[in-house]
């Protein structure tokens, strides 16, 4: 069975005019491709993949981390983070076009 990587949040992203905490979201189905989730102090959620790029509707990212934090916060756990460093360049690379990204 593969074991996926988990929802981790980004701590070292700095934050953007709009945005304020960053997660990784791996991918199910592409192994090494991940996608940023954002939220800020308004609870407004945004993503780098196509589908909140282009349409701006909620997608399976931001579900997943939604509920990822729910599940943690009612086991009363922390969530895993990274640095910014340690995550594969293609998403170094989305992480800071994606802080740039309007609402």
């Amino acid at each position: 069975m593969k074991t996926q990587k988990p929802i981790s949040q980004i701590v070292d992203h700095p934050k953007s005019s709009i945005w304020e905490t960053f997660y990784e979201c791996p991918s199910q189905s592409r192994a090494n491709l991940s996608y940023i989730v954002a939220t800020n102090q308004s609870e407004q959620w945004g993503c780098s993949c196509p589908r909140w790029i282009y349409k701006r509707e909620e997608c399976k990212h931001i579900r997943e981390v939604k509920l990822h934090l729910f599940f943690i916060n009612q086991k009363e756990e922390t969530i895993e983070t990274v640095k910014v460093e340690t995550l594969p360049k293609s998403t170094q690379k989305a992480t800071s076009r994606f802080s740039l990204v309007k609402l």
